[in-house]
């Protein structure tokens, strides 16, 4: 019984030891392994990435001209920069467009070309383009084109209907136009009126290169009598050689 006994003991101790040596190794295997955790979250991280949205209109000029985008800001942006002057005072060579088109004009007495684009061209200012929207013209236009690309140096614009019958202006009868979009050749801006009846010049500080030009209605100050806006005359000048 006592040589049992004694066998049992050192056989427990046997035991024992085995329970510390696992906790060890497992407490060891532990420890590694969160060692290799953390060291693997600091020196393998991924990779941050920076989305870049690219100019692509800048890009692309880049490569048409081979020049540095920042160098030709004014164009890639389509911004153009110009001084407003009220009255007719031309700069430059006058130049005549050979083509034009229009969102659609008004029909007067039973005249459908009463009132389309070239009468804003014709250097008379008792004619007129007027739209034929129910709405006051709101996103009509005129366009007009060149035979060759010309070097616009300034413009004259007489905005609303300067005709006159029997002494009484139609001026403030027929819608103005409050705003206009010009685009040339996708060079744009937005050209703010004053109600009254005056030409105003523009005079671009860098000529604009351009072959189409538009011009859209965007906003109207309201005719008394009528819901039609109208241009009386648009003069185009290109810079002297």
């Amino acid at each position: 019984m006592l040589r049992f006994l004694k066998l049992y003991r050192n056989s427990f101790r046997v035991i024992k030891m085995t329970k510390k040596q696992v906790l060890l190794a497992v407490f060891l295997i532990l420890i590694e392994t969160g060692l290799c955790v953390y060291l693997t979250s600091q020196y393998l991280k991924p990779e941050t990435v920076t989305r870049v949205r690219l100019d692509t209109s800048a890009a692309s000029d880049f490569l048409s001209s081979g020049s540095s985008p920042a160098g030709k800001e004014k164009e890639v942006r389509g911004k153009i920069t110009y001084t407003l002057v009220t009255g007719d005072e031309p700069a430059g060579t006058p130049v005549t467009p050979t083509g034009y088109e229009a969102s659609g004009s008004l029909e007067q007495h039973g005249d459908p070309d009463s009132n389309t684009p070239d009468k804003a061209i014709d250097d008379d200012l008792f004619t007129s383009w007027q739209e034929n929207q129910e709405d006051g013209g709101i996103g009509a236009y005129i366009q007009y084109s060149f035979d060759r690309e010309i070097e616009l140096s300034t413009l004259v614009i007489y905005a609303g209907v300067w005709n006159e019958v029997n002494g009484e202006s139609y001026f403030e009868k027929d819608n103005r136009p409050k705003k206009l979009a010009i685009d040339m050749d996708g060079k744009s801006i937005d050209l703010k009126l004053e109600d009254s009846k005056e030409a105003v010049t523009l005079k671009f500080d860098t000529p604009v290169t351009a072959r189409k030009i538009r011009f859209t209605i965007k906003e109207i100050y309201a005719g008394s009598d009528y819901n039609d806006t109208g241009i009386s005359e648009i003069r185009f000048y290109e810079r002297t050689a």
